[in-house]
């Protein structure tokens, strides 16, 4: 009856030891498919912050065509205060009130409503 014991427990720790090789490659395959997908996904440079950075991009690319424009009115509005002085005189009379020596400005203001009872 020992030898069989014995034979019974060999058979037990070889098939203990056959489970458990049988078992590490796939956890190790396991692990390494979870520190992947968390790299890919997850991390300073994952799929997620790809994407952000990606539209953030496109955003600033329209800014950036939008602010070329303005600039561009911009400065044709400086060349065009620079050589005509028509464009000038119409910004003094118009904004700042201004008028040749011999004008005369006339302001009308309204008169105040009365309040109605």
């Amino acid at each position: 009856m020992a030898f069989r014991l014995s034979k019974n427990r060999l058979l037990a720790l070889r098939l203990a030891s056959f489970k458990r090789t049988w078992l590490a490659p796939e956890i190790l395959v396991l692990l390494g498919f979870f520190v992947l997908l968390f790299l890919f996904l997850g991390g300073k440079n994952g799929l997620f912050v790809l994407i952000t950075m990606h539209r953030e991009k496109q955003f600033l690319n329209k800014e950036l065509v939008l602010l070329k424009q303005k600039n561009q009115i911009l400065q044709q509005n400086i060349t065009s205060l620079k050589q005509d002085n028509v464009q000038v005189e119409k910004i003094a009379r118009e904004q700042l009130g201004m008028a040749r020596q011999d004008e005369v400005i006339y302001k009308f203001v309204p008169k105040p409503e009365k309040p109605s009872r």
